[in-house]
């Protein structure tokens, strides 16, 4: 009985914590549905990845003409808003549908902060990258030219630094994007 009593204690704080989801006011303002909803969490630093789904495809699908409390980053709270545009994403759809919201607990690894994506960058010159950094897992740094790698470096400590050196040899183009992916889950 005592190891029952036990194990009930330490598995207990982890059946009390939860978080919910629930859809408070739905109104349509032609073409538009805005859904009003409550995320609550019992830790509120957490941060979710949250999506509005319809019956239109039986719930498979996150819809895409959202804006609002929809996507990366959403902390828990009251008065969530997502405005959907319905007749965007579904066009002249006739009938009765069903609404969903449903969210993930969002870990983000790394955060690139004060990076201009419409500057011109020189090649051979070196540019800081800061990031605000999510966890401890090292990281891969790399440069593409379109689907080709021009540079990488591969477990770069998460520490919210890096300094990125163009190559000399790097060809003009506006096609190039940098990707940082966390070792641990590539």
């Amino acid at each position: 009985m005592k190891r029952i009593l036990t194990l009930l204690a330490v598995l207990m704080p982890l059946f009390g914590v939860a978080q919910t989801a629930s859809i408070k006011k739905v109104q349509l303002a032609g073409d538009k549905i805005i859904v009003q909803y409550e995320l609550d969490d019992s830790n509120p630093n957490n941060e979710y990845l949250m999506n509005l789904y319809s019956s239109k495809d039986n719930y498979t699908v996150a819809m895409t003409k959202v804006k609002g409390d929809v996507g990366p980053e959403i902390k828990p709270g009251t008065l969530k808003t997502i405005e959907w545009n319905f007749k965007e994403e579904l066009g002249d759809f006739n009938g009765e549908i069903a609404l969903e919201v449903r969210g993930k607990v969002f870990i983000m690894f790394a955060k690139l902060q004060d990076f201009d994506v419409d500057k011109s960058y020189k090649r051979g010159k070196s540019y800081p990258l800061n990031w605000k950094p999510g966890n401890n897992n090292p990281i891969h740094i790399e440069l593409f030219k379109g689907g080709e790698r021009i540079i990488g470096e591969l477990n770069h400590p998460n520490n919210g630094t890096y300094l990125l050196t163009l190559p000399a040899h790097a060809k003009p183009g506006d096609d190039y994007r940098i990707r940082l992916t966390d070792s641990k889950r590539p």
